[in-house]
């Protein structure tokens, strides 16, 4: 009984070391993702800044085009 249970603590010695390998290794990767994280905050935070450039930019050119027409009538083509 007792050689029973020392082979099974055995075993159970052999997991948890695989396991803490294998916890390791998680944690390395994790690690190299998170330079891949900030770099795609970073772009997040460029297109929002970029976003808020472009919709100042139509309601610029939606005042020019109204005070265009306004002087000057419809110019479109027919």
């Amino acid at each position: 009984m007792n050689l029973r249970t020392a082979d099974e603590y055995n075993s159970f010695g052999d997991i948890a070391s695989g396991l803490r390998v294998y916890v390791e290794q998680l944690k390395m990767k994790n690690e190299s993702f998170h330079e891949y994280i900030k770099q795609i905050d970073e772009i997040d935070q460029q297109v929002t800044e970029l976003e808020d450039v472009v919709s100042m930019l139509d309601k610029y050119t939606y005042t020019l085009e109204t005070k265009v027409r306004s002087t000057c009538g419809d110019l479109r083509p027919r």
